[in-house]
């Protein structure tokens, strides 16, 4: 029959006819042209054709199929009823199967669903399929539950019928092809109805696993149904997973009902029993599932990814167990999980830690970092900090690492490779000076190391800090330097307040006792380079070098010219007295003179230096050496013209130096200071050095220069209310001249009038000749403050002691007058000084010149002696001195006075002082030493007769 000619009805119901009397192959060739007729035409065709295929034909199983699927699809409404009758009268076994599985497809009806529930619930009687093949009451079960399974549109009775289906099964645990066909029918007609009668019959399940496959079932429905049921499910997984390994059909379903019925608990509940397992497959993936969905970030899913940690095939990079870590962490969980990771001690938390994977958990280096010295400062004592450090260590250095491109990060126990730095580790040699180099490129938020030498630096306690420094610097390798030098200088936070006495003391104690003699040739080279950053002073790196002798004085003084802030120059001089070297002290010594540094610092840097000095004389252990001492004294009085601050300063630290060489400046001072302040100051000093003074006074056994230096010092003072501690020495007199000398001196400067009484006594009982006698004899004209002083203490140097010219009663202020006394006294004392350098020829010179105003002052005082009025003196008082000397009134007034001063005149143009050349033009000879000597014996003959000229005068000079 042609395959494409048009069928009419009564030819399809004559096809129907003969197909019944056909032969086997004339029925399978028939069947083959009938699946070529239009859908809409063929179904009463296909219904007898597909019946009456015999078991024993042997046709191609397309031969029944297409027919099946034709009907399957049909739209014709009698399409289902041909493939019910197909499925209950089909002569093949194999066709009806077929039939049944097709027939869940075309729009069920009560008959539809009975036969199919009748069928899948009891089976049917055992057929012969094609080739004699046994089609079993169970075959035909599979197959109607099949059929269930595509059914549509699901009805709750469909699955209550599935499960009765496989009732036996549950109840025998047997997860035959039945049960399995039972569990799809489930899963694919499950409504919310079905829910507790599905969990119901997975609890009945002796198998776990069968169970697993049946509560799958129900993974379809939505989330709001599910919940309602989160409890018992969960239970029943929690219970049933222990037997689940994995299985690829299974695990999509497993999943999606995890993610629809998680609760804290059942998060809890696979964590706990299952966290070990791989997060990729199996029951893993189930818990992977139920973590990732819970929306809600707490404490239970946050211990449910750390006990996942445990498994080491869990950490991976963008693993599931990271991923939920990194989610943890950013709901705020990021402390507890680095706490976890550093404490626990498992395959799976030693791989988390000794990685990069922290950084993308926690999400920036700072963090990371701050949380692992966290998590060490939680631990109780040292030894738990010191065997979690070296974990924490790795890490770091591999944080550190994870921007630097090409960074040499395969490898395994950083403290291995660094425990045989020679050999190295895996034969490794060059790892850790790769590292080291590596790691100075990285700067800012992304230097671990970096940000933990700040951490260490810090205020406060930090003690899981420092246990990983320890790490860090322990051994001594390129890794320890790189991180020493961050310490340095990240050491500029350490705003030391005062010096450091001794490294127990230092805030950073722990580091200093790791650097080892091995660390030295590194730190000397790297303490210099960091003790300025910027403009701001490296405090503690100061005081490190200060404390091992590195080149400290020499540095402190460069960082004293960068320093900008008061406060870190004070530190410096302060750093100079706790070292008390030489250096350090000279250099101290040197900031109390004017120094080239900013102005505004400049006072207070000088204020600073001199109170440090003050207060060095507190402490005898500092005391000062004889030179630096003359110093700075002379520097403290050069302070006296400063401004106001610093002068205080130096007043003040002037009276607790209490050495006797600042009397005489400060006394000054107290008449030129006029600053209400400084006076007081002045004072307040000038009365400690009086009662350091006088709780100095020498024994009667000291030594007679001690006693001269202490007596000067009492002079200073110049307090008349002391006269008594002078005289002491006068009466009984003390053994060596000098001291008495001194003693009298002493007399005289303090101005006492009840002295005089005392100086005469002593010279009653004193020989009238001799250096005692003329310094009695000064100190009693001191204290009668005579105005011809000058002269008489020049003269005591020309005259012996008991030359009547030095005679106290001599008043020559009377006698010459006070200008004129002035007058001689000055040049006497330069013709002195120019004998005692031996100037022969200018001392001559000098010595007549005072004699050309002795004979000025005879013209004008003693007229009446050389029989002269006085206007004829006066004018004769005005000639050149030479013709002075030879007028016959001068002569025969003064016979024995007049050679002696014309011997004395020649003498002087001898001298090649004014001229050079004589008369003649001839060189001048000039004098020596003995035309010296001869005018020295002269003047004094002649000087003698003028005082006793001048003295005799009736009425002394003439009016």
């Amino acid at each position: 029959m042609p395959a494409q000619r048009k069928a009419t009805k009564g030819t399809l119901q004559g096809l129907i006819g003969a197909m019944g009397s056909c032969e086997p192959a004339t029925c399978a060739s028939f069947a083959g042209a009938v699946s070529e007729v239009g859908q809409e035409m063929c179904v009463a065709v296909s219904c007898a054709m597909v019946c009456s295929i015999h078991p024993s034909v042997p046709v191609d199983a397309s031969a029944y199929e297409t027919p099946l699927d034709l009907l399957a699809s049909s739209a014709c409404p009698d399409a289902t009823d041909a493939l019910l009758h197909i499925a209950e009268h089909a002569r093949n076994g194999r066709v009806r199967v077929a039939a049944m599985m097709r027939l869940g497809k075309r729009k069920q009806d009560k008959r539809t669903r009975a036969f199919l529930y009748q069928v899948a619930k009891e089976g049917g009687q055992t057929l012969t399929g094609f080739r004699g093949e046994p089609i079993t009451s169970d075959m035909m079960q599979v197959a109607a539950l099949e059929g269930m399974s595509c059914m549509q549109p699901p009805q709750a009775a469909d699955c209550q019928a599935a499960l009765m289906a496989i009732d036996e099964e549950i109840e025998g645990g047997d997860d035959s092809p039945i049960f399995k066909a039972g569990v799809a029918a489930a899963a694919a007609t499950c409504r919310p109805s079905n829910l507790e009668s599905v969990i119901d019959a997975a609890k009945r399940c002796k198998n776990h696993l069968m169970g697993l496959r049946l509560l799958a079932a129900c993974s379809k429905l939505d989330q709001k149904h599910l919940a309602a049921k989160a409890a018992p499910i969960g239970d029943f997984l929690l219970q049933a997973l222990h037997q689940y390994v994995d299985e690829s059909q299974l695990n999509g379903r497993l999943c999606e009902l995890a993610r629809k019925c998680v609760t804290p608990s059942l998060a809890k509940g696979l964590a706990e029993r299952f966290g070990a397992d791989c997060l990729d497959h199996g029951r893993g993936l189930v818990v992977a599932s139920a973590l990732e969905a819970r929306g809600r970030v707490d404490d239970a899913l946050v211990h449910t990814y750390l006990s996942c940690v445990r498994h080491s095939a869990n950490i991976q990079p963008n693993g599931r167990c990271v991923r939920g870590l990194s989610r943890c962490a950013s709901a705020g969980n990021a402390p507890e999980i680095v706490n976890q990771v550093v404490r626990q001690d498992s395959d799976g938390y030693r791989r988390l830690l000794r990685s990069d994977m922290l950084l993308g958990i926690v999400g920036d280096v700072p963090r990371v970092v701050d949380l692992l010295c966290g998590a060490l400062d939680c631990q109780k004592t040292a030894n738990e900090r010191s065997a979690l450090s070296p974990g924490c260590c790795e890490c770091i250095v591999r944080i550190s690492l994870a921007n630097v491109e090409n960074a040499p990060v395969r490898f395994e126990l950083l403290e291995q490779q660094r425990a045989a730095p020679r050999r190295g580790y895996g034969g490794n040699r060059d790892l850790i000076p790769r590292l080291a180099e590596e790691l100075q490129k990285c700067t800012g938020s992304c230097d671990g190391l970096g940000l933990l030498a700040k951490r260490v630096c810090a205020e406060g306690p930090h003690n899981g800090a420092s246990a990983i420094a320890e790490q860090m610097l322990n051994p001594c390798d390129d890794l320890a330097w790189a991180f020493l030098d961050r310490v340095l200088a990240s050491a500029t936070t350490i705003r030391l307040k005062r010096p450091i006495s001794s490294a127990q003391d230092s805030p950073l104690a722990d580091i200093e006792s790791l650097l080892t003699k091995d660390f030295e040739p590194h730190l000397r080279d790297q303490l210099q380079l960091h003790v300025v950053i910027g403009c701001t002073l490296n405090r503690f790196v100061l005081d490190l070098m200060r404390r091992r002798g590195v080149a400290f004085t020499k540095t402190a003084e460069l960082a004293l010219q960068k320093a900008e802030a008061v406060e870190d120059a004070t530190f410096i001089l302060d750093s100079l007295v706790a070292a008390h070297d030489t250096g350090s002290m000279r250099l101290l010594a040197q900031q109390i003179a004017h120094q080239p540094m900013i102005a505004t610092h400049a006072s207070a840097i000088r204020k600073k230096a001199i109170a440090l000095f003050a207060a060095l004389a507190d402490d005898s252990a500092l005391a000062l050496g004889t030179d630096l001492r003359v110093a700075v004294l002379g520097r403290l009085h050069d302070r006296f013209q400063d401004s106001t601050e610093v002068r205080l300063a130096a007043y003040e630290a002037c009276g607790r130096l209490a050495d006797p060489s600042s009397i005489v400046p400060l006394k000054g001072r107290l008449a030129t200071d006029h600053n209400p302040a400084c006076k007081a100051a002045v004072k307040s000093a000038l009365g400690s050095l009086r009662q350091a003074h006088l709780s100095r006074r020498p024994p009667p056994h000291a030594a007679s220069e001690s006693v001269v230096n202490w007596l000067g010092s009492l002079a200073d003072l110049g307090d008349g209310n002391l006269m008594k501690e002078a005289a002491a020495f006068l009466n009984p007199p003390h053994a060596d001249s000098r001291v008495l000398a001194s003693a009298l001196e002493c007399l005289g400067r303090l101005q006492c009038q009840e002295a005089i009484p005392v100086i005469d006594a002593f010279m009653s009982d004193t020989a009238s000749f001799g250096d005692v006698f003329l310094a009695a004899r000064h100190a009693k004209a001191t204290l009668q403050r005579r105005q011809d002083m000058r002269l008489l203490d020049v003269l005591s140097s020309v005259f012996p002691s008991d030359s009547p010219v030095l005679d106290l009663d001599l008043r020559y202020d009377e006698l010459l007058g006070t200008a004129r006394t002035s007058v001689i006294g000055n040049a006497l004392a330069d013709a002195e000084q120019r004998w005692n350098s031996s100037d022969w020829g200018v001392y001559i010179t000098k010595v007549d010149a005072v004699c050309e105003v002795l004979v000025r002052h005879l013209f004008e005082s003693c007229w009446r002696r050389m029989g002269l009025d006085q206007p004829k003196a006066k004018q004769l008082a005005t000639k050149e001195y030479a013709n002075r000397l030879h007028v016959s009134e001068f002569r025969d007034g003064f016979p024995l006075l007049q050679p002696l001063l014309l011997s004395i005149h020649n003498m002087r143009a001898e001298a090649d002082v004014a001229h050079i050349e004589d008369n003649d033009g001839t060189g001048k000879v000039g004098v020596g030493e003995e035309q010296a000597y001869l005018v020295r014996e002269q003047f004094k003959t002649a000087f003698s007769q003028c005082v006793e000229v001048l003295c005799q005068q009736d009425g002394g000079p003439d009016a």
